[in-house]
């Protein structure tokens, strides 16, 4: 008996329809044991207290007010010590000018020269490092080295006495004086002997000034 050609037709696609079948489920069984298997043991570390500050640039002065209070006569010469300490965090340079607060020097102010102070501008100023307070106080210069002067002790403006207060410049006027900027590192400090001094060969006789001394300090890292 011959089976006739469409009913066997039928069977094969039966057959491949069952083999189909057995196939895609083998293929989703093997996918289902490969995310099994991917699932992988994990752990993660923390490095926790990180923490960040700012530095701190800061300058103590000894003493801190009334460097002089004198009566000059004239040709006295009088010295006083400065204790000039980096009491910040950050080494530094610092630069010192001189300001003319107050005067009473008893005369009319030329009007061609509205800022010349006659007293302030008499004196003459000198500013010595590398000197202990006690050679400073006697008078004793030996191997100091001049930072400044003699000049005026100030102006009505600002006067540069030692280096610049533009900011990374530390020697303005290069082997002239006033001298470069002063550097301090952090926790250092260092004497400086002010000396100031009337000439004779003046008559101002009951005149008076106040002077100010700023120490103006910046940072030395990252500031060329």
């Amino acid at each position: 008996m011959t089976t006739p050609a469409s009913v066997d037709q039928e069977g094969r696609s039966d057959r491949r329809r069952l083999r189909r079948s057995i196939l895609t489920l083998t293929i989703s069984l093997v996918s289902v044991g490969v995310a099994l298997v991917s699932a992988l043991y994990t752990f993660t570390a923390t490095n926790t207290g990180n923490t960040f500050s700012t530095g701190t640039i800061h300058l103590s002065l000894t003493p801190a007010t009334a460097m002089f209070t004198s009566t000059l006569n004239p040709g006295d010469t009088v010295n006083r010590n400065m204790n000039v300490n980096n009491d910040g965090t950050m080494p530094l340079r610092y630069a010192i000018t001189g300001l003319t607060t107050a005067s009473s020097d008893g005369v009319v102010p030329d009007p061609d020269s509205p800022t010349v102070n006659t007293l302030a501008d008499a004196l003459l100023l000198t500013i010595r490092s590398g000197i202990t307070s006690g050679a400073c106080t006697s008078g004793d210069y030996t191997g100091a080295t001049v930072e400044y002067g003699p000049g005026p002790t100030s102006g009505l403006t600002a006067l540069a006495l030692v280096g610049s207060t533009a900011q990374g410049q530390q020697d303005p006027n290069g082997a002239s004086l006033p001298g470069a900027d002063r550097v301090l590192a952090n926790g250092a400090s260092e004497d400086l002997c002010f000396t100031v001094s009337l000439p004779s060969n003046n008559t101002l006789q009951g005149y008076s000034t106040t002077v100010t001394f700023s120490f103006v300090a910046e940072q030395t890292a990252n500031n060329p």
